[in-house]
């Protein structure tokens, strides 16, 4: 995945903005995603689960947890929901 060709970012410090925002969110942890890449005009993030239905405003997605000797223990299944307008930090 790569960022637009010659766009430049508003904010110089977007990148420490952006992981800031993502390390206070305690549900990206739980889940286990991770920042794969941040650049100018993009963010992939990295989940150990799949997409069932994404989409503009809600994403529904699954994911199951093993054990190490290979048995289910766990199920989740979960909507994600972007708030576009809503600030990234504690007021």
């Amino acid at each position: 995945m790569n960022a637009p060709a010659g766009f430049q970012p508003q904010d110089p410090q977007f990148e420490a903005r952006t992981r800031g925002s993502f390390a206070r969110q305690k549900a990206m942890a739980t889940i286990g995603a991770t920042l794969a890449q941040i650049g100018p005009g993009l963010c992939e993030i990295e989940l150990p689960f799949q997409v069932v239905k994404p989409g503009r405003t809600l994403t529904v997605a699954r994911a199951e947890v093993y054990s190490r000797d290979g048995r289910h223990v766990a199920s989740m299944q979960q909507t994600l929901m972007t708030l576009p307008g809503t600030p990234d930090a504690p007021e």
